[in-house]
């Protein structure tokens, strides 16, 4: 069972991947999504692979073992949830005036 340092360090973790996403997207926003540099998207698709990683392991320690059925559909509800996120994240085509 991890102890509360490892818990911190893992929210410190977390904390930082966020932010680093943060940065990403308004930079991808910047650019404009079809003429990011790839360094930018791979950027965004590895912090929200590391912070999806990391909420799962953070779940894991809170609950203990879980079952694999339960691992899946978790990974499942991340990946919607990342999935939605990216279509919200899509700009509408619609330039501003």
């Amino acid at each position: 069972m991890p102890d509360q340092d490892d818990i911190a360090n893992q929210q410190t973790l977390l904390e930082m991947h966020r932010q680093t996403l943060d940065v990403l997207l308004k930079q991808q926003a910047q650019f404009g999504e079809a003429y990011a540099p790839p360094a930018i998207v791979n950027g965004i698709r590895s912090a929200r692979d590391s912070i999806a990683q990391i909420k799962q392991s953070l779940r894991d320690q809170h609950n203990g073992s879980i079952s694999t059925a339960s691992a899946h559909r978790r990974a499942e509800q991340d990946r919607r949830a990342r999935d939605a996120e990216r279509q919200h994240d899509q700009p509408s085509g619609r330039l501003a005036r």
